[in-house]
């Protein structure tokens, strides 16, 4: 993949808002799971906290995704909303690490 194609995908409305989505129905997860980590109940309430949360959320996450999902970075144009979903939970959910970065 080349270095273009990762800015492209970074800049594209499109996709960014897409995330957004997807950050927002993994957070309505999160909160409906009683049994969740306070980090990621934390996260959930900064995704649903205003109507622009969700947007700055997938700004602050994209990089992640894009580095550590490569299933989403292979496929870029292409990704389908499940596999973007399964990005946020695998890449911020699933991983303590990076799961405090975003939620500061």
């Amino acid at each position: 993949m080349a270095y273009a194609d990762f800015y492209q995908a970074v800049q594209s409305d499109s996709f960014t808002q897409r995330l957004a989505v997807a950050c927002v129905r993994a957070a309505i997860d999160v909160l409906n799971d009683s049994a969740s980590a306070e980090t990621k109940q934390t996260w959930a309430l900064r995704v649903m906290a205003s109507i622009s949360a969700p947007m700055a959320m997938a700004q602050k996450i994209i990089w992640y995704i894009l580095a550590l999902d490569t299933t989403v970075r292979s496929n870029l144009k292409s990704a389908s909303d499940a596999q973007l979903y399964n990005a946020v939970v695998a890449v911020i959910l699933d991983n303590e690490a990076v799961l405090a970065r975003v939620s500061e």
